[in-house]
């Protein structure tokens, strides 16, 4: 196996300007997500002292996601079953 084959294709990068600023610009959202994240931590452990309550910060910003990503899920699937979209996972076709 070539070397070229193994590295990451790059070439969108090049030719298209709009996947360029969609890249930084997720790029650029993802990393201030993960500032956030440890800026709480380090604010919590800086008022608290407390290992516990610094380490309660992860699951208090999962739960949300989980409950919200859990209904929102349930919503989109009772109201896509009868249009078609997505229909080929929920119903077995014949």
């Amino acid at each position: 196996m070539s070397l070229a084959r193994t590295l990451v294709d790059v070439r969108p990068l090049r030719t298209s300007p709009v996947f360029r600023r969609l890249l930084i610009g997720r790029t650029a959202s993802i990393l201030g997500s993960f500032m956030t994240v440890v800026t709480v931590m380090f604010q919590v452990w800086d008022m608290t002292h407390s290992a516990v309550w610094s380490g309660a910060v992860g699951p208090a910003q999962a739960l949300p996601l989980v409950v919200v990503g859990l209904l929102a899920g349930s919503w989109a699937d009772r109201r896509t079953a009868g249009t078609g979209a997505g229909s080929s996972f929920s119903r077995p076709s014949g």
